[in-house]
């Protein structure tokens, strides 16, 4: 997924992409701190069970502050039974944590959620979005590489805004 967040968005954690609902404990999403701009996605199979970072004493699984600086951006999170999530930015591994507890499938019948934090209705994100896939399978690391290099290095990154209601 490509994103350009705006420099200076207003206070607050949303949801880049999300297949969750708040405090559901089971689902995924791709999370945004629009303040200093740290990438933190989380798996979460159950309470027990999950691939999330910065919560119980594990360590952060983020891609560290600075992305909320008006540029695109490309950021994937895969999640296998194997490798537990990775997270890349800009094509290069930031990232990566094993499972807590037995890996395995979401089973949330959330709604898949562009732009905000799911449950919230304060929270939206504050720039743009372009490029949402999702697979079936985990990418490796040089499928990653060969995205980031196709996309952000060519003219295909496209801009479209909603029509004013003026």
């Amino acid at each position: 997924m490509l994103f350009r967040s705006a420099v200076g968005a207003p206070d607050g954690f949303v949801a880049l992409v999300s297949k969750y609902y708040s405090a559901s404990w089971n689902g995924w999403q791709i999370g945004m701190d629009q303040v200093d701009g740290t990438i933190n996605p989380w798996y979460l199979k159950s309470r027990a069970d999950s691939v999330i970072g910065d919560f119980d004493g594990r360590p952060p699984l983020e891609t560290g502050s600075g992305m909320a600086d008006g540029r695109w951006h490309q950021v994937v999170f895969t999640v296998d039974a194997s490798s537990g999530g990775i997270l890349y930015l800009d094509g290069a591994e930031v990232s990566r944590q094993a499972w807590r507890g037995a890996a395995g499938a979401t089973a949330g019948s959330y709604p898949l959620v562009l732009g905000a934090y799911p449950g919230s209705n304060t929270y939206y994100f504050t720039g743009d979005l372009d490029d949402v896939r999702l697979y079936q399978r985990a990418l490796s690391a040089a499928e990653v590489q060969d995205r980031k290099s196709t996309r952000l290095n060519s003219s295909h990154v496209s801009e479209s805004r909603m029509p004013s209601s003026a």
